[in-house]
């Protein structure tokens, strides 16, 4: 009967596979395999850029052996110019690109005539209105600016800078001397390099610069050597002439022991009109947490914080604060009160939004809601706005103009006016859905995100699953400008820079249809990708779509000419330029992929237990032959099937990932399925999905089902653990910075910053949806340590010993179970590596170990000399 089952499941595999492979199988010549010496051969394509006029490309091919290389490339003709070692290649205009290469050189490259300019001892440099600054190392710490025409001629050399900054335009270098004591002067580009002393001090230097964004102000700090304080903040107005002072004795209402705090430049901040200042004070003196002489700490269980983290930051109340500087009335004003002390500043600088940091907690999110007051900073009147607003990304966002504040809550989303002080459900009669059920998280679902603001304020761009929604924020009326959701497909703006980012906060993206507007469009399978743009009638330009994975879009300045990449699991990554003319490959990579035998990449589906159509990824061996029955790994993680289309070179360098072409080369099927998740059965939602993905590529496939093995890093090495509990298909399994004990996880902190871990259960990736102890059995029946004794396969585990992610102390506590109850097993531990492996060295070690377990559980290699016990 085995027999007979055996030659029937062949013959329905043979046939299966034959219908889909015959008419290739004439087509197939023999090919090279691929092996270690071999792997030096590969190149990485990065950091692709495109001249303003398109004739020009420039690319990095990065090499593991660091024979890295730059190359700058005519799209038209094979002229092409190359510089080893090459890095931060820009085209200076037209006709000029510059770059570094290592041992501090820099080069100027004539496009036209081939002519290359050299300097030595050159760090950094910036293309400035028409010139090129060379920052010079002098050793010591010292440092010199040139200024250089494209032609290599040196204009004006600066001796002793301490620290420079362009205006944003580049037409002028604000920049600090030392000698014969700190001064700062403006140079001015457009009027033959001008210069314009504006301070000096030989008490105080200036390590900040900001300018203002149209380039006709500046402020910079005056930090005291001596005091090793910052004591001083400076206003220069470059067409007034005019430089004023901002301190405790210059301004008579300068807040009671407040000191400024200007250590970064993000900390300072002009309005539009350059008539308000904000900057940050903070207290001069804060007192320690332990305040007894035995250094005994005392753990509160209604403190806000833990003390650990309380000791390492401060507390809240120390923390500095946003105070407003008024240059004309030279007054200087708290934003906010002792209670809603911190503060996010509206764009066009008249509201804030002022909040007491502390005021929901404790609390067991990733971050406490925020209960919002409206502040004016122009009258210091506070009013309630917002109560128990989610902090986290994608669910706040200010207007541009700082007209409107858009929030996400309660799954829909509310618009405020500031001018009509008005609250307005916009998205309520939309046809849209959009809060994000996708990641199947166990917390309220966030936004799928804003895409940007036209001008003024007066629409705004927003996601739901497929596609891009405008809402006018005067009318609230909504239409859809992308038509996905019919086709499965994904909208989305390449590229954005949106969202709040710390107290003081920058504009928002302005959308402006027909000007460069690219969107990223993907099949929601992953099966399909590409680019498209918006033209000035909401009209969608199709500019690529493939069955690949493209992406990294660049578009040329002057022209309507895009520069992209494109790849598939089998096909190294090109490089592609497209215009309305025609599509053409410009580059490349790794030709001699094609003298080696490959895998291939398949999008299949599978059904769980529950009935649910998933997707999985099945990447073939290379030199696949349907006669035979090969070995399996099956790698897992959430919903991983973007990969499919993904080219991974072959590499003993691979963080803790996967390297699907080291195993298909090696003559492994790789197996990525998607999970579903149900909250509160994280562990069994993975075993569901993950046993019944490989029972259908079993059924339809040649694996040999006593030969398969299975891994993941991080979530994944949580499923692979308790997977091993519930089942004995696998033959070998592989576990790395994996969560092995909800208890003791559950009840521990992140050692990084020092908040509980509770969230994660709670709220996040471990998917419980309610705390331990009212689902006490829930979680010890998800957690893989629980049913430690069922494990018969035989399992590798890593971990970082300074992981701050996942505490290391996880892999200990199951290796001393499966240790006690005397399984196979060995854990791998990596001194100074954190969560995921940075050291060369560790990451070889690593990828060899792992390739090695399963070389002998799947392919009955022999026994490595380091698994054998001492």
């Amino acid at each position: 009967m085995k027999t007979r089952l055996y030659i029937s499941k062949s013959l329905r595999i043979s046939i299966f596979l034959l219908l889909t492979i015959c008419p290739v199988l004439g087509q197939i010549k023999k090919l090279k395999k691929v092996t270690q010496e071999d792997y030096q051969l590969w190149s990485k394509l990065t950091t692709i850029n495109i001249a303003n006029n398109a004739y020009w490309i420039s690319y990095n091919l990065a090499y593991e052996s660091s024979n890295d290389t730059l190359f700058v490339k005519n799209t038209i003709s094979p002229k092409k110019f190359c510089f080893p070692k090459g890095v931060q290649g820009v085209f200076l205009n037209e006709n000029h690109f510059g770059c570094l290469l290592r041992g501090n050189k820099f080069q100027v490259l004539n496009l036209d005539t081939g002519v290359i300019v050299k300097f030595d001892n050159i760090s950094q440099f910036y293309a400035a209105d028409g010139n090129i600054v060379l920052k010079e190392n002098l050793g010591n710490g010292k440092i010199a600016l040139h200024i250089s025409d494209y032609n290599g001629n040196i204009k004006r050399s600066i001796e002793n800078v301490t620290y420079y900054k362009l205006s944003p335009d580049t037409s002028k270098l604000a920049y600090v001397t030392s000698f014969p004591f700190n001064s700062l002067f403006i140079l001015d580009f457009k009027k033959q390099n001008k210069e314009t002393f504006i301070s000096s001090d030989h008490s105080l230097s200036y390590p900040i610069i900001k300018w203002h964004p149209n380039g006709k102000s500046i402020l910079f700090a005056g930090y005291s050597v001596e005091e090793k304080s910052y004591e001083t903040l400076f206003l220069y107005d470059l067409l007034m002439k005019k430089l004023l002072e901002c301190n405790n004795q210059k301004i008579s209402n300068w807040p009671k022991d407040m000191a400024l705090d200007a250590r970064f430049d993000n900390t300072l901040v002009f309005s539009d009109d350059q008539q308000s200042i904000f900057f940050s004070l903070k207290k001069k003196d804060s007192s320690p947490l332990v305040q007894n002489k035995d250094s005994i700490e005392i753990w509160n269980a209604k403190d806000k914080d833990l003390f650990p983290e309380r000791n390492s930051f401060g507390a809240t109340k120390d923390q500095s604060r946003i105070a407003v500087w008024k240059p004309g009335k030279n007054t200087v004003r708290l934003i906010g009160d002792e209670i809603h002390s911190q503060a996010l500043i509206n764009p066009n600088q008249s509201w804030a939004l002022v909040y007491d940091q502390d005021e929901n907690k404790p609390y067991f999110k990733q971050a406490p809601d925020l209960t919002y007051w409206l502040f004016n900073t122009q009258t210091g009147i506070k009013i309630p706005f917002l109560e128990k607003q989610s902090a986290a990304i994608k669910s706040v966002y200010f207007s541009p103009m700082g007209k409107y504040f858009l929030y996400f809550k309660n799954q829909d989303w509310w618009l405020y006016s500031f001018k009509n002080q008005k609250h307005t459900n916009i998205s309520q009669n939309s046809a849209g859905s959009f809060a994000d059920y996708t990641e199947q998280m166990a917390e309220t679902p966030n936004s799928f995100g804003c895409a940007g603001w036209t001008n003024n304020d007066q629409t705004v761009f927003l996601y739901d699953q497929f596609d891009i929604w405008e809402f006018n924020t005067q009318t609230g009326k909504s239409r859809r400008i992308t038509f996905g959701k019919e086709n499965q497909q994904i909208y989305r703006l390449v590229n954005p820079k949106l969202g709040i980012r710390g107290n003081f906060v920058s504009k928002e993206q302005i959308v402006l249809p027909g000007e460069d507007l690219i969107l990223n469009v993907k099949k929601s399978n992953n099966t399909y990708t590409g680019f498209s743009y918006l033209d000035s009638e909401r009209k969608i330009q199709r500019i690529v779509y493939d069955s690949a994975l493209v992406h990294s879009i660049v578009k040329a300045k002057n022209s309507n000419t895009f520069l992209y990449v494109k790849e598939k699991f089998n096909a190294p990554p090109s490089l592609l330029v497209s215009n309305q003319k025609s599509t053409r490959t410009v580059l490349q990579t790794n030709p001699q992929h094609n003298q080696y035998s490959w895998g291939r990449s398949k999008l299949i589906t599978y059904k769980n237990s529950k009935g649910n159509t998933l997707n999985a990824v099945l990447y073939y061996p290379a030199n696949f032959d349907v006669a035979e029955n090969y070995p399996m790994i099956v790698n897992i993680y959430e919903k991983q099937t973007n990969q499919l289309n993904v080219y991974t070179n072959p590499s003993n360098l691979n963080g803790c990932s996967i390297n699907v072409s080291n195993y298909t080369n090696d003559g492994y099927f790789v197996l990525f399925p998607d999970i579903d998740f149900e909250i509160g059965n994280t562990g069994f939602s993975a075993l569901d999905c993950v046993t019944s993905a490989v029972n259908a590529i079993v059924k339809n496939y040649p694996v040999n089902e006593k030969k398969i093995g299975l891994m993941g890093h991080s979530f994944g090495g949580y499923e692979t653990d308790f997977i091993i509990t519930q089942t004995k298909i696998f033959a070998a399994a592989i576990a790395g910075a994996a969560v092995t004990n909800f208890n003791s996880y559950y009840l521990s902190y992140n050692k990084a910053n020092y908040k509980p871990e509770a969230w994660r259960f709670e709220y996040f990736q471990m998917r419980m949806g309610n705390n331990l102890f009212e689902d006490y059995d829930n979680y010890q029946n998800n957690s893989p340590v629980m049913h430690a004794a069922n494990i018969s396969t035989p399992l590798l585990a890593y971990t970082g010993k300074a992981d701050t992610q996942v505490n290391p102390v996880q892999s200990n506590e199951f290796y001393l179970a499966l240790r006690r109850l005397q399984k196979e097993h060995i854990l791998l531990v990596y001194p100074n590596e954190n969560h995921v492996f940075s050291k060369p060295e560790n990451q070889y070690d690593l990828t060899k170990k792992r390739a090695a377990w399963f070389g002998h559980f799947l392919k009955d290699e022999p026994l490595a000399k380091w698994m054998e016990s001492l």
